[in-house]
């Protein structure tokens, strides 16, 4: 019995297992970054680009994910956001993620409104806005569309404008779809 459980956390720790992987040309278009929300009432001090992280990674499985992630010092008072692009080795597997997205937001003690009425893009999307306290705080998009997933988590800055996000992310998404 002792066997098979080693056996069997091995085995996830095996199928789990990613590597790091140098950026390629076009990835930074597969992910929402935060200077693109400056049209949108963002202001971003000189330098901001400091605060940014991209990685690239690739599981055994043959899933690249693409990570932007934007997180300045808290005495700077500017937003977080996370967005990535993940290209997956079956739709199952994407539209699996984005559910446990939502799970881990759920679990992070996060209020959620999600918003059916919002944006809508590939077989599978989710609109959410966060709040605390009853009040908005961020947002979060995902979407699986074919073997992608596409996820955005915005925090410390919102907007609940269906066409402004349509506006926004269309671009990213038809990039990616030409993945």
């Amino acid at each position: 019995m002792r066997s098979r459980v080693i056996t069997g956390v091995l085995l996830i720790l095996i199928l789990s297992a990613c590597s790091s992987q140098p950026l390629k040309t076009g990835d930074h278009d597969l992910v929402l970054r935060i200077a693109q929300l400056e049209p949108y009432g963002l202001h971003l001090p000189p330098g901001h680009q400091t605060y940014e992280r991209f990685k690239r990674k690739q599981w055994l499985d043959g899933t690249v994910m693409i990570e932007y992630e934007f997180e300045a010092p808290a005495e700077l008072a500017l937003p977080f956001l996370a967005s990535n692009a993940e290209f997956h080795s079956s739709s199952t597997n994407a539209c699996k993620q984005l559910s446990a997205s939502r799970i881990g937001l759920a679990l992070a003690g996060v209020e959620l409104d999600e918003r059916s009425d919002f944006f809508q893009h590939g077989e599978k999307s989710r609109f959410i806005i966060l709040m605390d306290k009853g009040e908005p705080m961020g947002n979060y998009f995902g979407m699986c569309k074919g073997k992608q997933l596409f996820e955005v988590i915005l925090g410390g800055f919102y907007f609940d404008d269906a066409k402004l996000w349509e506006e926004l992310l269309t671009p990213i998404l038809n990039t990616s779809d030409k993945k």
